[in-house]
């Protein structure tokens, strides 16, 4: 099945991230935006692979970035991925490799398919595979492990890079390969 298909299923979208404070509200804030503007029926959420800042709001030059661009920034915790958010979700995107990595041993864990993950890169590049990172034509295919962990800052091309700890600008970065990835995976759902 193709991710259009799971998202007709399954209709909402978990933006992953490590800690769920920077990259991933990010992605569901901006894409959220998107998807009310165009009306379209899909729930966004986001979480972390990682408990180590559960219950932690958005990091404050998230925040700031989102605002400088006009998002209104929601009042949020942040959440690890769970089994259920993770069979609920039509839409899986993983931030780096590492992440979808992580994600593929919760998905099999829970017995979640893991065609429903794919890479924000798949879409801020728009090559999007229509089965997931890890199948053939897939930015993973083939890849059976990460070559970094998540608490690796050196950001790989199919990487979204990770401003935490870094400068303002570091964040503008990630905003903007967030926002491409947002418009080309709203133009693919009405397309």
């Amino acid at each position: 099945m193709d991710w259009k298909e799971y998202l007709k299923l399954d209709p909402q979208i978990v933006v992953v991230c490590t800690g769920n404070i920077c990259r991933s509200p990010m992605g569901e804030v901006v894409l959220r935006e998107k998807i009310f503007e165009r009306g379209l029926d899909i729930h966004v959420v986001s979480a972390g692979v990682s408990s180590e800042e559960e219950g932690n709001p958005i990091h404050p030059l998230s925040a700031k970035v989102l605002r400088n661009h006009g998002y209104r920034v929601p009042v949020r915790a942040a959440q690890k991925t769970t089994a259920g958010i993770l069979a609920r979700s039509g839409l899986i995107i993983a931030m780096t490799q590492a992440h979808a990595h992580a994600l593929s041993r919760q998905c099999e864990a829970a017995d979640v398919p893991v065609e429903k993950i794919h890479l924000w890169r798949e879409f801020s590049e728009n090559k999007i595979a229509p089965r997931g990172c890890f199948e053939p034509g897939g930015m993973l295919a083939g890849k059976t492990t990460s070559p970094v962990s998540i608490w690796d800052h050196a950001a790989l091309s199919t990487d979204v890079p990770d401003p935490w700890s870094r400068p303002l600008s570091a964040y503008e970065e990630t905003f903007e390969i967030v926002k491409r990835g947002a418009n080309n995976l709203v133009r693919e759902l009405l397309g």
